[in-house]
């Protein structure tokens, strides 16, 4: 209970910030959907500290339900299916250059490979999770 007070707390104040300063609301978006998918999961503040600091790919199952709760956040997943074609199609609409889209659809597709062979859903979003964080310099190249 403490903790979704200081939760609620903290997005209270950073929404006053966002809207005193202009930020983006994305980002206010992203750091709601991050603490929904912690309570969620179960998911507590020195686990997520752990987790954020490069602990690398999580053995707790409730992190990997933490992982493919935010992938399903963003529409990457959808109950345990990737959703190959919505990533694709982002990409084409938001990425001029060819070469970057060949890669991004690249990455895109290997990232789903293999996915079919596991039934667990916090599994299959961990394991997409794992593959962009593992490729994180391939992507970095192709939004810049």
């Amino acid at each position: 209970m403490k903790f979704q007070v200081i939760c609620s707390i903290i997005l209270c104040l950073i929404s006053c910030a966002v809207e005193l300063h202009g930020m983006n609301w994305k980002i206010v978006k992203m750091m709601r959907d991050t603490m929904t998918c912690m309570k969620d999961n179960g998911v507590n503040i020195d686990e997520f500290k752990h987790y954020v600091s490069g602990a690398g790919v999580p053995a707790d199952h409730k992190l990997k339900c933490f992982e493919n709760c935010q992938l399903e956040k963003v529409g990457i997943m959808s109950d345990g299916t990737y959703n190959m074609e919505y990533l694709k199609e982002n990409i084409n609409n938001n990425l001029a250059d060819e070469e970057k889209k060949k890669q991004a659809g690249e990455l895109i597709s290997s990232c789903g490979s293999g996915l079919n062979d596991i039934e667990d859903v916090c599994d299959k979003g961990s394991q997409v999770f794992t593959c962009f964080r593992t490729n994180k310099d391939i992507m970095s190249s192709i939004i810049q």
